[in-house]
């Protein structure tokens, strides 16, 4: 059974390690009255209790004020913890839904196809015309808004004459205020746009930049499309890794590293997954009104199996794109498990598998979820409770 403080303190966890979104409670207002009889005694104590945006909204009586008290925080309570179990509930269907779609091109944040020219743009979008800067919108006061109407019927024309001055006098404040703020707005954009101008004009800089982009770009390409030599083509590996994220927030801390066999046309893989108990487990709560407590209902294994199915796929993914003229065909990986700090080669391996990249061509134009794709590629089913027997790691030399 889980209460109200212990779903917090699991919601803050999991936005701690970025696998839920900001966490954000609605606004509760109560308002607390006694209502009495007419010779002044209390008839009940009374308030009406509702979210903030909801539509919520309940009513509670007590001639008791412990009791009514108490039921009045319980009702808020009760509230909140509704709230957050709907949270929950909705963030990690969401998370499971994202985990076991990582390897999808649309979450790949950047495209290999097409990289260079990626960059360029980013280096030209510099020398284009700053961003417009906008401020709050300013309204000038009139005489004739209703602000500094008479409306009041008064009889004296020395009265009427002194409410009139005050009225002007409001409206003079008023003005002057509104100049003073539209001089402020002027030497703020004034100054805005000296500053973004001043950080464009240098064109010089930006051709350096460009040609510097194009060199290496150049010289990298090169060096992987010759095969003259397994550090220039790693080397070109390495820098398409480093400027392409694929995978989820969660999973950035984990560690692999590779190295390439060009007389094999073999690339190895050393990959750590994400480890089983790092996964929130729990799917649904059932909210217990009566002492305000949750049932928890577990999450079967399928869908943490896909989440690490798309994992390893989305590393495949990634080596089949970035090797776009096929100059590899065969993709092997060592996983590992580890623990948080821990290097990779202090690691376990628990299985090694082989990836025939052409047949991945020709399966990743079909639909399966992600266990029956790994599955169908591989030859064999990879899951949590099959990866508990260590092995020997595939090294160099020994494809």
């Amino acid at each position: 059974m889980i209460d109200y403080k212990d779903l917090l303190n699991m919601l803050h966890r999991l936005e701690k390690k970025k696998i839920i979104d900001e966490i954000k409670l609605p606004d509760i207002n109560a308002t607390f009255t006694k209502d009495m009889y007419k010779n002044g005694n209390v008839k009940a104590y009374e308030s009406i209790i509702k979210l903030a945006h909801p539509r919520n909204r309940i009513e509670i009586r007590n001639k008791d004020f412990d009791k009514y008290e108490e039921l009045v925080h319980k009702t808020i309570d009760h509230f909140l913890l509704i709230h957050a179990v709907n949270y929950y509930e909705k963030q990690i269907k969401k998370y499971y839904l994202i985990m076991s779609r990582v390897h999808n091109k649309d979450l790949i944040e950047r495209d290999f196809n097409g990289l260079y020219e990626r960059d360029l743009d980013d280096i030209n979008k510099e020398s284009i015309i700053p961003e417009k800067l906008y401020l709050a919108r300013l309204l000038k006061p009139t005489i004739y808004d209703s602000k500094y109407e008479i409306r009041e019927s008064i009889n004296s024309r020395k009265k009427y004459k002194e409410l009139s001055k005050m009225k002007q006098k409001i409206f003079e404040d008023d003005l002057t205020a509104f100049n003073e703020k539209v001089a402020q707005q002027s030497i703020k954009k004034r100054e805005y746009y000296i500053k973004e101008y001043k950080d464009l004009s240098d064109s010089s800089k930006m051709n350096e930049k460009i040609t510097s982009l194009e060199q290496k770009y150049s010289s990298l390409k090169e060096g992987y499309l010759n095969m003259k030599k397994e550090t220039l083509v790693a080397k070109y590996f390495k820098h398409v890794l480093k400027n392409n994220i694929i995978i989820h927030e969660s999973y950035k801390n984990l560690k692999h590293s590779f190295f390439l066999d060009i007389d094999s046309k073999a690339i190895v893989l050393n990959l750590q997954i994400p480890i089983y108990d790092d996964y929130p487990k729990i799917e649904s709560l059932n909210i217990v009104k009566k002492s305000l407590t949750c049932r928890e209902k577990y999450i079967d294994e399928k869908p943490l199996n896909i989440a690490l199915c798309s994992y390893i796929l989305s590393f495949i993914k990634l080596f089949y794109e970035i090797d776009d003229t096929r100059l590899f065909e065969s993709l092997y990986i060592n996983i590992y498990k580890g623990t948080k700090g821990e290097k990779l080669p202090n690691m376990k391996c628990y299985s090694l598998i082989k990836v025939d990249l052409n047949k991945y061509s020709e399966l990743r134009k079909k639909k399966f979820d992600s266990c029956e794709f790994l599955e169908l590629l591989v030859g064999k089913s990879i899951s949590y409770e099959g990866l508990n027997q260590e092995m020997l790691p595939l090294q160099k030399g020994g494809i």
